[in-house]
């Protein structure tokens, strides 16, 4: 067997064992030591293969592809610096419970460390982020190829599948990479492979943990449930809603909880939770008895001081530190301010469970009653600000009112998700929020929207500040090849507004920090064959978007860094005094 006809069974095998366990996108940048596996990818009848000029850009998509369809998704590359790229969507894959299958093709091990073309050290590359690693034998005369590769992919699969994970297969090929009878050899190759059956379930809570959990949580009537970031699916809003209806417990939901849709709709869930954590007679005078916490690290820094200040007896002398429970599948511990004093692995919806069982129902429903009518006080003046003032929070309550059940909503990093944590106070039950919150990169943001509008082929909108659209005007390129229906809205404050809340220098801020660009953003969209739009008012963007209809389409807004400073400030300051006032009234 010649060494092309290994090359190809080797990759035929491999991509055909990942379609049987579930994989049905793959995304590859162009090259040629990839070529075995872009063939494979394109003459599988159950791949829908996505080419992309751009690795980082290919990465993000993938991550997009992931996001929405919750399963595996394979994103690959050719040899050398293409590899690397992929990089910083490794990270966020690890840290936002991804699943993605990193392909990479290589040279053979002759060829590294002797200054071969397009050759770097490509074993181990994503050692830190990926949750399994491996370089696959050079396909040849001494390997059971179709046995080797096999066994790869199911194992590749398994372990994104099941760990919520990427994982990374460095794969080098010799030349000749392939032949003219690459159709048959592949035809062969689909009729010979086994194909893997794997059962998926989350791990179960353990019951003598439960129930000691259970026993102590039944001594507290002052409890708080507070539900960070999730896009996972994996958790049952409504179960966890009408538990802490039962308990008389609040929950604080995170603009991109699974619970935040129901602000409004139960009567537990509070979604002014950074207005709250502002005020020092909240901090001190609702502190609870325990917390539990479900999804991921909450998006206000605020929130998470003091869930730190609960958890330590400095302030509170004569008490004893605030018992912080966790409820996570996941094995990272997800708790940047030290406040956790327990973590309770398994399903969190099954923990739940067996918690509603064992908890009596409240009794009392003072406790409640107070956080919502402290809740409603601060709803009111940021509800009014956002009717009455320009600012980029009030762009993004506009632009969440247009969405509809069945959309999906695609959150940029830095001011962006602030916004909608603060701001937004009515998301519809059946809007799919997302934001990369594993690393929290301001990079890869319209890239991954493009991802979730192909995989879900549902309407798709996406809150993207300007510097980080810039960042990826590269997926404009993926945009132009695209037929879904993605809105871009981008708020344009010329440069990083975040900058304008954190601590300044008295001498080059701007140029070092706020970084104007100074860059015309109707012409790069439209250089890319993309429809732009421009709103002079807010209520354009909320008009535009209602317009709605399939294809790419971007609208700028433009506004004002130091005015929007100025306004959200203003508005925080005074809906925390409305707070302030109701708590020392309660006291």
């Amino acid at each position: 067997m010649s060494t092309a006809e290994h090359n190809v069974r080797a990759a035929g095998t491999l991509i055909d064992t990942l379609a049987r366990a579930g994989v049905r996108h793959v995304c590859m940048a162009p090259g040629s030591r990839s070529s075995p596996l872009v063939l494979a990818a394109d003459r599988h009848r159950d791949i829908s293969l996505h080419m992309i000029l751009d690795e980082r850009c290919a990465g993000y998509f993938a991550l997009g592809l992931a996001k929405a369809t919750r399963t595996p998704v394979v994103v690959g590359c050719t040899s050398g610096t293409a590899a690397p790229n992929l990089g910083p969507t490794l990270a966020e894959a690890a840290m936002g419970h991804v699943p993605l299958i990193v392909l990479t093709a290589d040279r053979p091990p002759e060829q590294v460390d002797v200054g071969a073309a397009q050759t770097i050290r490509q074993s181990g590359l994503f050692s830190n982020h990926a949750a399994y690693s491996v370089d696959a034998p050079v396909p040849d005369e001494s390997l059971a190829v179709e046995k080797t590769f096999a066994t790869l992919g199911a194992r590749l699969f398994s372990i994104a599948s099941t760990q919520h994970a990427p994982v990374h297969a460095n794969l080098p090929f010799r030349e000749p990479l392939w032949d003219d009878r690459v159709d048959l050899l592949l035809a062969e190759t689909r009729t010979t492979t086994a194909s893997p059956r794997l059962a998926q379930a989350l791990p179960m809570p353990g019951r003598g943990a439960v129930t000691a959990l259970a026993a102590q949580f039944s001594q507290c009537t002052r409890g708080l449930i507070v539900s960070g970031p999730d896009d996972s699916g994996e958790i049952d809003a409504q179960l966890v809603a009408d538990f802490a209806e039962k308990l008389g417990w609040p929950i604080l939901a995170d603009g991109l909880s699974p619970l935040r849709p129901l602000a409004g709709k139960s009567p537990v869930v509070i979604d002014t939770h950074e207005v709250l954590a502002r005020c020092p007679s909240v901090r001190s005078r609702m502190r609870p008895d325990a917390v539990i916490r479900i999804g991921g690290v909450p998006t206000s820094k605020l929130l998470g001081t003091m869930l730190a200040e609960w958890s330590s007896d400095r302030r509170f002398s004569t008490a004893t530190p605030v018992t912080q429970v966790a409820l996570t599948a996941r094995n990272d511990w997800l708790d940047p301010h030290n406040a956790l004093t327990d973590i309770l692995r398994g399903d969190p919806n099954e923990s739940v469970r067996l918690l509603y069982d064992l908890l009596p129902t409240s009794t009392s429903p003072n406790w409640l009653d107070l956080w919502t009518q402290l809740s409603s006080r601060a709803r009111a003046v940021l509800d009014e600000a956002c009717s009455s003032q320009r600012f980029e929070g009030a762009v993004a309550h506009a632009v969440a009112c247009t969405l509809k059940a069945g959309d999906h909503f695609v959150v940029g990093n830095s001011m962006p998700v602030r916004e909608l944590d603060v701001f937004v106070s009515r998301l519809v039950p059946g809007v799919r929020t997302h934001a990369n919150r594993g690393a929290n990169g301001i990079d890869g943001v319209t890239s991954t929207a493009l991802g979730i509008a192909t995989a879900s082929n549902a309407r798709t909108v996406a809150l993207i500040g300007d510097l980080s659209f810039l960042h990826d005007v590269g997926a404009l390129q993926i945009a132009n090849r695209s037929d879904v229906d993605l809105t871009i809205v981008v708020p344009n404050n010329d440069g990083g507004g975040i900058f304008t809340f954190l601590q300044k220098p008295e001498h080059g801020f701007e140029a070092l920090f706020a970084t104007p660009h100074g860059l015309d953003l109707e012409a790069i969209v439209r250089a890319h064959g993309i429809a732009y739009v421009h709103a002079a008012k807010i209520d354009d963007v909320a008009n535009s978007l209602a317009q709605g209809g399939r294809g790419v389409r971007v609208i700028e807004i433009r506004t004002n860094r130091e005015d929007n400073a100025r306004i959200r400030t203003e508005t925080l300051d005074a809906a925390a005094a409305a707070v302030e006032a109701r708590a020392e009234a309660a006291a």
